[in-house]
């Protein structure tokens, strides 16, 4: 039959086409179009304005300047206490009365005795220790008249080893009343003991004794067992205070002591003096006054 070869050949023509038809299609669909220009930008921008909207903006970092400090105005320095300044045309013992008034004391009453320099040095007397009198001339001190005592053995008590004198008599004075004088003193030890070596310090220590309660040292300034310190002469402003019951006011009862029973060691003493003063608010500032 010829029918059938017709039939089949125009099946395969037809067959032809489609797939004619149907590649360039395949290939269009799985390239994906190129992006022109335009939009490459359009989108490009579209992302900046996005990042833009998102992403916070990053600025430098600025310097904060540190706060401004008001500075303290400055303080004034400590001020100095003034000093008194000793009279060429004065005698020591003026000189030194002066000056006790020059710190505020007022009214006081020489309560040593001896009617001048050499006599009152030589009324002190020690217990327990020798003294020699010194020569001092040349020195260009303040003072005439001056002493050397000295230990040669160890004392079981500081206090057995001493050197003073009882004030004088009958002086007008109240319980609570002010002592105020000086004394000079240059120290140094010179040997050994059982119990001092001779680097050891030298010591002394002050103290005005009232017969009612000798356990007492009337409230003396400096207090204490004092170190000595270096070779010169020192100026030691001291006070006390009348500590009499009021039925035993008698002045030459009251006793001042220097005591010196540290081993074996030795002082020059001069310039003793003494003045008592009244009890009253401004001698008892006074008194403060002097020592600081």
């Amino acid at each position: 039959m010829k029918t059938k070869p017709k039939k089949t050949l125009f099946k395969l023509l037809t067959l032809f086409l489609c797939v004619i038809m149907i590649v360039p299609m395949t290939f269009s669909c799985g390239d994906k179009p190129a992006k022109s220009d335009d939009t490459a930008s359009a989108k490009d921008g579209e992302t900046a304005a996005a990042g833009d909207s998102t992403e916070p903006e990053i600025t430098s970092a600025t310097t904060t300047e540190p706060p401004t400090t008001t500075e303290p105005p400055p303080t004034e320095p400590p001020t100095t206490k003034e000093l008194y300044v000793p009279d060429a045309n004065l005698s020591y013992w003026e000189n030194i009365y002066k000056e006790l008034e020059f710190n505020g004391f007022k009214d006081g009453v020489k309560c040593f005795n001896g009617e001048d320099e050499a006599e009152l040095m030589k009324k002190l007397s020690g217990s327990n220790c020798k003294k020699e009198e010194l020569d001092i001339s040349g020195q260009n001190l303040p003072f005439s008249a001056a002493y050397k005592i000295w230990t040669t053995k160890d004392m079981t008590n500081f206090w057995d080893a001493s050197y003073g004198f009882n004030l004088a008599k009958d002086l007008k004075i109240q319980e609570g009343d002010i002592i105020a004088g000086v004394i000079w003193l240059r120290g140094r030890r010179t040997g050994e003991t059982e119990n001092y070596y001779i680097d050891d310090p030298v010591m002394y220590h002050l103290a005005v004794k009232t017969p009612t309660d000798w356990s007492t040292e009337s409230n003396m300034q400096p207090a204490g067992d004092i170190e000595f310190e270096g070779d010169q002469w020192q100026k030691v402003f001291f006070t006390a205070n009348v500590m009499f019951e009021e039925d035993a006011l008698k002045s030459n009862n009251m006793i001042f002591n220097l005591y010196i029973g540290w081993g074996i060691q030795e002082f020059d003493v001069g310039g003793v003096i003494a003045w008592v003063f009244p009890f009253t608010d401004g001698n008892d500032e006074a008194a403060v006054n002097l020592l600081y």
